[in-house]
């Protein structure tokens, strides 16, 4: 399995816009200056662990997922499909 910081930003980036929510939130609940976050994503650099952790945290993820593309049950993106379903079911609430 091939691991790259370009598909990891992916990712993340796919998962702030199924949460309806930007960059700037995700650094701020991770406690990462949002210069730093922004960096990270434009230079397609890894976060340290902790910071994986933490941004995999505030999107309601997986390490695993933001690294592989895959879910523990080994099942790509079903996560985001059930976090869509979620979040359209309530939005209005």
């Amino acid at each position: 399995m091939d691991i790259d910081a370009a598909s990891f930003w992916r990712r993340v980036n796919r998962l702030i816009k199924v949460k309806k929510t930007k960059q700037e939130a995700i650094a701020k609940e991770c406690d990462i200056p949002y210069p730093t976050f922004r960096g990270m994503v434009t230079r397609k650099t890894f976060p340290g662990g902790d910071e994986t952790y933490r941004i995999a945290k505030a999107l309601g993820t997986t390490v695993e997922y933001l690294l592989s593309g895959k879910h523990p049950e080994n099942t790509p993106d079903s996560l985001l499909d059930d976090m869509q379903a979620v979040i359209d079911k309530y939005k209005d609430k």
